[in-house]
């Protein structure tokens, strides 16, 4: 990782991704969203923006004192809320 830092930094840059030329494809299915309040990657402006983005189809539920893999952070909440959303479906 020390060595080559050019070639390492020009890849890094090229994975950056311009967030306001970006399309979503639109998809038929319903769409939930379980999101850390306190996930440092992605934050939950990031996801209300994402479930905005995604359309009306898409629910979005944030998850108090969970992070960035909130399933392991919040392991009950998580699973209430997934079973909940599962229930729904049809």
């Amino acid at each position: 990782m020390f060595t080559n830092r050019k070639e390492m930094a020009e890849l890094l840059e090229a994975l950056i991704i311009n967030n306001d030329t970006t399309t979503l494809p639109s998809f038929p299915q319903r769409i939930d969203l379980l999101w850390g309040e306190n996930d440092l990657f992605f934050s939950v402006e990031f996801a209300k923006d994402l479930q905005r983005k995604l359309g009306e189809m898409t629910s979005m539920e944030s998850i108090k004192n969970g992070g960035h893999l909130v399933q392991l952070d919040r392991p009950f909440v998580y699973n209430k809320l997934l079973n909940k959303f599962l229930a729904s479906v049809h």
